[in-house]
């Protein structure tokens, strides 16, 4: 007896599975040949970069620029060493201090 409408009429015949697979290997092998011809590049691209060095971009300061700076850096430098020293003498965390800090964090938030 010889069965009807079994839903294999969408598969190819047997006689063409070799030739699927032939095609799929060859897909594949042509997919992994374009992954290590870019993984090649990358690695090439990446030892010019480093051969190049490691940045080419620069920036120049102008004179008024460069005084802000120095200006700024030497005023934190100052801020830095009167707060080094409010925690040596532990004038910092006084409960004066605390209490003002806690009060403009709170009406900020308001």
């Amino acid at each position: 007896m010889e069965l009807r409408n079994n839903n294999q009429g969408d598969l190819p015949p047997a006689n063409r599975y070799p030739a699927i697979r032939q095609a799929t290997e060859t897909r594949n092998a042509e997919l992994q040949e374009t992954v290590d011809r870019v993984k090649r590049g990358v690695r090439e691209q990446t030892a010019q970069a480093d051969q190049l060095g490691k940045s080419l971009d620069s920036i120049e300061l102008s004179a008024g620029a460069k005084s802000f700076v120095e200006e700024a850096s030497s005023g934190r430098s100052e801020r830095i060493a009167q707060l080094r020293s409010a925690v040596e003498d532990g004038s910092l965390f006084d409960r004066g201090r605390l209490a003002r800090a806690a009060e403009r964090l709170l009406s900020d938030s308001v």
